[in-house]
């Protein structure tokens, strides 16, 4: 009879040998797999993507919102990102278009921006569907990455999100409209409203802090399980923080040279018995 109890050594020292020699493989293409999964080219290039997680809803005076994010795949820096939607009724016949700028005016290398296309109440009700296309500029130069983003959080306050912080500049020179934007999400991760403040002071001189409010709709709010907050002025951006992605690549790195070592260390043990 075959005996299939295994001792938790030997399925420790299996797993071991087998995140040794497929580890870093799986998790490259599961990453690669998440990625391609969750963006969508639109612009005729590979350089600036649309997320598949844009959403739409029409609010309390008829306007109907579509609000979304772009990916800057590439390792350039962009300007003008910009957005054209065409919306059609049921009968595929276009009603209307319009377009906006990403609600960042630099989308640096490696990074998101939200946007939001806002459509009138006079054609509103009579979209079925739309469709998104875009263009933008690749930047001359990069902005210094001198604005950090101190601390935030937020709270209900008669049915409204308030989200606040504070901002500093770290750089060598002044920061002209310091500004925050807000990016809000569901808990599937969709986009459910966007925004942005302004620190006051608007202008940043070098060292100096300000702080920051922005408040969602109390429509959107109830929605939302999660923000990010990104920080632009005219001379600069917001210091780069890491990614889900980089910290799932980074927490398995290290779990992986815990586990090297332990075995390291069970092998001298062995050795000086």
């Amino acid at each position: 009879m075959l005996n299939l109890e295994l001792s938790s050594d030997y399925i420790y020292r299996y797993l071991l040998k087998l995140l040794s020699r497929f580890g870093i493989q799986l998790l490259l293409l599961a990453n690669c797999t998440l990625l391609l999964l969750s963006v969508t080219p639109i612009f005729g290039m590979e350089q600036i993507v649309l997320r598949d997680n844009f959403s739409d809803y029409m609010d309390s005076s008829g306007y109907l919102h579509i609000v979304g994010e772009v990916e800057n795949l590439g390792s350039i820096d962009t300007r003008y990102v910009k957005i054209t939607a065409t919306c059609y009724d049921s009968n595929d016949t276009v009603v209307d278009t319009d377009f906006t700028y990403t609600r960042l005016d630099v989308v640096p290398a490696n990074r998101r921006a939200p946007f939001e296309i806002t459509i009138d109440p006079a054609v509103a009700g009579k979209v079925r569907t739309f469709r998104l296309t875009g263009t933008f500029h690749n930047a001359s130069q990069s902005l210094p990455r001198t604005l950090v983003l101190l601390s935030n959080s937020s709270y209900m306050d008669g049915g409204y999100l308030n989200i606040v912080g504070e901002v500093k500049n770290n750089g060598t020179q002044i920061s002209h409209y310091a500004k925050v934007v807000i990016t809000c999400y569901d808990n599937s991760g969709k986009v459910v409203a966007v925004d942005y403040a302004f620190t006051d002071p608007h202008d940043l001189v070098v060292g100096a802090r300000a702080p920051f409010k922005g408040i969602v709709s109390a429509q959107r709010s109830p929605l939302v399980t999660r923000f990010e907050l990104q920080v632009e002025s005219n001379e600069a951006i917001m210091v780069p923080e890491f990614s889900a992605i980089s910290l799932v690549i980074i927490s398995t790195c290290f779990l992986a040279l815990l586990l090297t070592m332990k075995r390291t260390t069970r092998g001298y043990c062995q050795k000086t018995v």
